[in-house]
């Protein structure tokens, strides 16, 4: 009888699931040894697999909050409220010019 024992050296299993929880894109990649090593024999194998969906057929939902004046900013107070590398868009710095 012969065995071969293989040994899975690496594995690492990646799933991308979009913002309706569907699965778009799975990849899985193994690194395997195998025990036996005469002359012409496999020694190793990487294996790598990607899955994609695509068009999953599946109505998408989005949902906005409606405006009210409690969630939304006054355009002079708006500096107050937008993260710091989107000051340069709205000219924090600089004065108008007349």
């Amino acid at each position: 009888m012969f065995f071969i024992i293989i040994e899975v050296n690496e594995f690492k299993y990646e799933v991308y699931i979009d913002i309706d929880n569907y699965i778009v894109e799975t990849n899985l990649e193994a690194t395997l040894n195998f025990s036996y090593s005469e002359p012409g024999d496999l020694m190793s194998q990487k294996i790598s697999f990607k899955s994609q969906n695509w068009d999953i057929e599946k109505e998408q939902e989005f949902e906005f909050s409606e405006l009210t004046e409690e969630n939304s900013l006054k355009m002079e107070n708006i500096d107050q409220g937008i993260p710091f590398m989107f000051h340069n868009y709205f000219n924090f710095n600089e004065k108008e010019e007349n």
